[in-house]
């Protein structure tokens, strides 16, 4: 994530591209006597932890149908259920991803392995070729992008693709691939696993303390992850104009795109909500309480509406986001500016109501 731990700085910035909010208060750290301990076990419990043991199976089926077909690389079927059960994966990814750059995650660059987008197919072709081997330190040659465009995007039909995968050097990348995202996720995993107690035992407020973290790298998923790469650099919004289908997330893949933006809503939802990952009806204490707490009921409920607003425009768009864009790309322009309406809520109105400074430069522009 690259954050620089310069609240002041920050915070000027901030205020300065945010377009105005009405609040020109920096945030000073909470004093309140809100429960955060509470928060944090129902985030660790409930949504964090199962979250990335259901993305830990789903890695496990991948490797294991990664295994199948890469020891029948001519079997279309076999390529087909490495589809399947990469989508699976990529799916529950979106529900990690908001606690991707948390901890280990952060010194691993774990996010940024997983889910970089596009992928260099430059890079990609030179290993098939043998011209170059594959390394995980190049952050646009690996994770879920790298493996979607071996499996849709090397070649125009499956007949293509599995001639042109029946490659020594092919077939081990996927082996690579796919044994980096394991590797990354046990290692993400158990640092969780071994850092309860660090984590959610902390009812500090300072710039440090877990909720202030998690609460950053929440709001730094929404503006980043959600808004600015699955629809702003795509759509043109930071470009003047100009469109990048091939950036869209799931290109190669078509028809995924839409539903992984879905997913990823959802995700947020989720942690802002204090629903649970495995059963929607077990709420507890989350972001949103704690507004509710500290008497913020408009701008708490300001946020859920503003987020069923982003659900039902994303719900409007076509099932693959670069098709719309090069048909209708005001459409993913409109639901890009519901998005950064919200990220002024987020970002400056909820961090003041709750006291928190960000510990991030947007570099956006914006």
């Amino acid at each position: 994530m690259y954050k620089f731990s310069i609240l002041f700085t920050s915070l000027i910035l901030l205020y300065s591209c945010s377009g105005g909010s009405g609040n020109d208060t920096i945030p000073t750290q909470s004093s309140d006597d809100y429960n955060r301990v509470e928060c944090l076990t129902n985030i660790y419990d409930n949504i964090a932890i199962p979250a990335f043991e259901d993305l830990q199976n789903k890695i496990n089926t991948l490797e294991t149908s990664s295994s199948n077909f890469i020891n029948n690389p001519t079997d279309v079927s076999l390529l087909n259920e490495l589809r399947t059960d990469w989508y699976e994966a990529y799916c529950s990814w979106q529900y990690v991803e908001v606690f991707s750059h948390y901890g280990i995650g952060e010194e691993i660059l774990y996010g940024f392995k997983m889910n970089t987008y596009p992928t260099d197919v430059n890079r990609t072709h030179n290993i098939i070729d043998g011209i170059a081997q594959f390394n995980p330190a190049y952050l646009d040659n690996q994770g879920f992008p790298a493996l979607e465009y071996l499996m849709y995007g090397i070649a125009s039909s499956d007949e293509e693709i599995l001639k042109t995968l029946n490659n020594a050097n092919a077939l081990s990348l996927i082996t690579n691939i796919v044994a980096e995202m394991k590797n990354n996720s046990t290692s993400s995993l158990a640092w969780w696993n071994n850092n309860k107690t660090s984590i959610v035992n902390d009812n500090s407020s300072t710039a440090t303390s877990s909720l202030n973290l998690l609460l950053n790298d929440f709001i730094y998923y929404f503006e980043k992850g959600f808004r600015t790469n699955k629809f702003g650099i795509p759509s043109g919004y930071f470009s003047g104009g100009q469109i990048f289908p091939n950036k869209t997330e799931g290109y190669y893949a078509t028809n995924i795109s839409k539903s992984l933006a879905l997913h990823s809503k959802n995700s947020i939802s989720k942690l802002y909500e204090g629903i649970s990952y495995n059963d929607n009806s077990n709420v507890g204490e989350s972001f949103y309480s704690y507004l509710l707490y500290l008497q913020e009921t408009t701008l708490a409920n300001e946020i859920l509406n503003k987020f069923d607003e982003i659900e039902g425009s994303i719900n409007n768009l076509d099932s693959d986001l670069a098709t719309q864009i090069q048909s209708n790309n005001e459409e993913v322009l409109n639901t890009f500016n519901l998005i950064q309406s919200a990220v002024a809520l987020l970002k400056v109105e909820m961090t003041a109501a709750l006291g928190v400074g960000i510990d991030y430069i947007s570099g956006d522009g914006d």
